[in-house]
């Protein structure tokens, strides 16, 4: 649940978990908020990610596995 926006956010102790835990958070997360909300509702973007490389682009990586699930909301500037 998201916290409000006066809340100490980050404050919670630091919980590990294993990689398949992971990756069902994430894609149970992914699909409530497309099943809630729509595929406009994740942000396929970052605010400074840089990697070398056609492969290793991050970002590109990014939008190539939000597009499989149904789409994303990606930022474009003009301008550039």
């Amino acid at each position: 649940m998201p916290r409000a926006h006066d809340t100490a956010r980050g404050a919670d102790a630091f919980v590990e978990v294993s990689w398949d835990h992971a990756l069902t958070l994430v894609s149970d997360e992914l699909r409530r908020v497309r099943s809630q909300h729509g595929d406009s509702a994740v942000f396929g973007g970052s605010y400074g990610w840089a990697s070398a490389g056609a492969f290793h682009n991050a970002q590109g990586q990014l939008h190539r596995f939000l597009a499989l699930g149904g789409g994303y909301t990606e930022l474009f500037q003009s301008g550039h």
